[in-house]
């Protein structure tokens, strides 16, 4: 007589199968985001990390790369641009 349960939910309650494989695809996503991030032009790629990644204010991020406000904003627009192209294929929109 088997006394185990085939509902693997059981084994670990808190932790339901589609918890489970919405934090798998959290994760893969955050893979994709990372990867696309890395292929920003550099001011792009710094400005994007600064703001999204260290939350730093634009005025911060202008005054840490020697530049204005608006530059920064625009760096931070063809960033978001660049990056909804290179993840198009798993976001969308």
């Amino acid at each position: 007589m088997n006394d185990f349960s085939n509902d693997e939910s059981q084994l670990h309650p808190c932790m339901a199968d589609s918890t489970v494989t919405q934090l798998a695809e959290a994760n893969e996503t955050m893979t994709h985001i990372k990867q696309a991030v890395t292929e920003l032009p550099a001011q792009q790629k710094q400005v994007f990390i600064l703001r999204h990644y260290q939350h730093l204010p634009l005025k911060e991020i202008a005054e840490l790369l020697g530049v204005k406000t608006g530059t920064v904003k625009a760096h931070l627009f063809y960033a978001i641009r660049n990056l909804q192209q290179l993840l198009a294929d798993y976001v969308q929109v």
